[in-house]
């Protein structure tokens, strides 16, 4: 995708399911607690993602609460992609 460029829909598809993967990989390792939301809108899809590390506590702040408007603001889902990917332990040592 070229800067200034609208994402197509195979490519807002990928980036969906790229960051879903990410969101049930780091739920099944059930240390933090993260969310994602995907909603239609006119301009594309809204990907809201929240994170907070070890775990949910009440009135606690999330670690990450990001809202992507994927044709205007792709360079928030490289943010969002790499935060999670700093979550994601190796399943090497996880064993």
């Amino acid at each position: 995708m070229e800067s200034g460029d609208k994402m197509t829909a195979e490519e807002r598809r990928k980036w969906t399911f790229t960051l879903m993967d990410k969101v049930m990989t780091i739920h099944e390792q059930g240390k933090h607690y993260v969310h994602m939301e995907i909603a239609n809108y006119e301009e594309g899809e809204l990907i809201s993602v929240y994170v907070m590390e070890n775990g949910f506590e009440e009135n606690k702040k999330y670690n990450l609460s990001k809202t992507c408007l994927t044709d205007f603001e792709p360079e928030e889902l490289y943010q969002v992609a790499d935060y999670l990917d700093s979550l994601i332990e190796d399943e090497e040592v996880s064993e």
